[in-house]
């Protein structure tokens, strides 16, 4: 009966409504894992997200970025033509469907962001995308007005951010204050706003604090993730190397967090295989047209996973391509997967696997 007179009450917002019908989209995606396997691998569903990258370029230089040590000349800058996104992708996209409009890149450096943006919410998609912050004052009115549903904003400590990031924390400071002039100006609840805090050894120690700087904004949600590391000076930086010092600030910002409302997810800090369910629900475009099975294997091209490109086959061959269906499968029975799902650092939480791709540069 609670779970009813909850779902009732839901109903009667549109923010309740969305909440309620992502939960119903939940258990379905649950309940559909079974049939996948006896089906080999062939899922029957359309994804439930569609990550598209309107650009890879970016404004910002951080210590952890994978691009200030891949090969350029394999891994091309560039944007996302309209041309693609409405021949290849807009006609795959449904209102059931969450877009982010987001990759490796500053999304709002896109020459076409908002027009996808404007067109992805036209289809009735809930449209999410990750950002530096730097462009967030520029556009605030923008993103509000056109609909968009939430925005992760990463910020990597406080006083540490500047070495971190390259740029004062102020100015993202400004953009997420300006966002929220904005909401109430326009009597907007959207977008939601969120954290994405990288932890490092520099930087472990502002968690706390950077509760608070969310509080103060109405930040209800931070996201905590292990910093990827891509290079052998940086290898001190994994919190696996300094793994009492982290249960600290883990537990202080936690315990800060649940005083003041906000919800925190906090990272494995001893070794977890989790269980990878990106290429059962989401299906990831390049600006380049290439298509790749999960966030991991878009981030190096000399470690990549692709499927193809769009300009020789459609988003549902690639859906359910024997490679995806493959993969599926293996993720499944957890056999024969390939050197990237073995090493993955989203998949597997260890020093080894967090610091792999050392092995490869």
């Amino acid at each position: 009966m609670d779970k009813i007179r909850k779902a009732f009450s839901l109903i009667k917002t549109p923010a309740g409504r969305k909440k309620l019908k992502k939960a119903i989209n939940d258990e379905i995606f649950k309940a559909s894992f079974p049939l996948i396997g006896i089906c080999g691998g062939r899922n029957f569903w359309k994804p439930r997200i569609i990550g598209i990258e309107p650009t890879n370029q970016c404004n910002l230089n951080c210590i952890m970025c994978p691009r200030r040590y891949w090969d350029e000349e394999r891994n091309l800058l560039g944007d996302m033509s309209m041309g693609l996104f409405k021949d290849k992708i807009l006609p795959f996209l449904n209102p059931s469907q969450t877009v982010h409009l987001y990759c490796l890149g500053e999304p709002l450096l896109g020459q076409h962001f908002f027009e996808m943006l404007s067109e992805c919410k036209n289809k009735g998609c809930t449209v999410h995308f990750n950002t530096n912050g730097l462009l967030l004052k520029k556009y605030a009115r923008k993103l509000v007005e056109l609909g968009t549903d939430s925005i992760t904003v990463s910020i990597d400590g406080i006083k540490s951010f500047k070495n971190i990031r390259g740029v004062e924390i102020d100015l993202i400071i400004d953009g997420i204050q300006e966002l929220n002039l904005i909401k109430r100006q326009l009597n907007r609840e959207y977008p939601i706003i969120h954290i994405e805090f990288v932890a490092m050894r520099q930087n472990i120690s502002e968690l706390p604090e950077l509760v608070d700087v969310a509080y103060k904004l109405g930040i209800k949600a931070i996201g905590v993730v292990h910093a990827i590391i891509h290079s052998r000076q940086l290898i001190d930086q994994s919190l696996f190397m300094h793994i009492e010092l982290a249960n600290k600030y883990f537990n202080e910002a936690f315990l800060k967090a649940q005083k003041l409302g906000i919800r925190i997810n906090l990272p494995p800090l001893k070794e977890t295989v989790k269980f990878c369910h990106q290429p059962f629900e989401i299906i990831f475009i390049n600006w380049n047209g290439d298509v790749r099975p999960c966030c991991g294997s878009t981030m190096n091209e000399e470690i990549c996973i692709k499927l193809g490109n769009l300009e020789d086959f459609s988003l549902p061959e690639f859906w359910n391509s024997f490679q995806m269906r493959k993969l599926r499968i293996a993720l499944l029975r957890g056999k024969h997967l390939p050197e990237l799902c073995r090493k993955c650092p989203m998949r597997i939480y260890s020093l080894e696997s967090h610091t792999w791709i050392l092995k490869n540069g």
